[in-house]
């Protein structure tokens, strides 16, 4: 069951000792903070240490928040230093052979779909980071991790008019420069 307290009731409720409370922050957060680690790290399993280190980081600097109402905000910066330190840190290598045989797609895509898909990656990729920082956050925020305006403005600390201007500027920018690939392709 999904606890109804805000964040800010919640982190209020973990500093008087109600452990159970924290359970109910990373519920609320774990897709989040998961999602943010992969963007950064491009690996499952990093992805998964990152997300359960920022969630210990943020457990034991609880107390140092000062503003509970901006847990979220707080914590996707913890999230996003944790998977910085996991992407400076030496690789672990994974072999398909270390993977048992039934763990591995029965079939997966053609070579021309790779191709496709790549392509596509590239330009969605190519597009976000011509963004500046404060919008790509947020269209990442609502347009990958889906996210409601009203979510990503209490992630982003702003107004939702802010976010509905920032996600207008990137459809914008979007529309201009698919008209100028289109253009340069035929």
């Amino acid at each position: 069951m999904v606890d109804a307290r805000s964040d800010e009731q919640l982190v209020l409720a973990v500093l008087a000792g109600d452990r159970n409370a924290f359970g109910g922050l990373v519920a609320r957060h774990r897709a989040s903070v998961f999602s943010i680690a992969l963007r950064r790290l491009r690996d499952v399993e990093a992805a998964l240490d990152a997300t359960q280190d920022a969630f210990v980081k943020a457990y034991t600097n609880l107390s140092a928040l000062r503003e509970p109402a901006r847990f979220a905000p707080w914590l996707s910066r913890i999230a996003e230093r944790a998977a910085l330190r996991l992407a400076r840190a030496p690789r672990r290598e994974t072999s398909l052979a270390s993977v048992p045989i039934d763990e591995l797609p029965a079939a997966g895509p053609t070579p021309q779909q790779w191709v496709e898909t790549a392509a596509l990656a590239a330009r969605v990729r190519a597009h976000l980071s011509s963004l500046a920082e404060p919008t790509r956050r947020a269209v990442i925020l609502h347009h990958i991790d889906g996210h409601s305006q009203a979510e990503v403005a209490a992630r982003l600390g702003l107004s939702e008019s802010a976010v509905k201007a920032r996600l207008n500027r990137a459809r914008t920018r979007l529309r201009r420069s698919r008209a100028r690939w289109r253009s340069t392709r035929h």
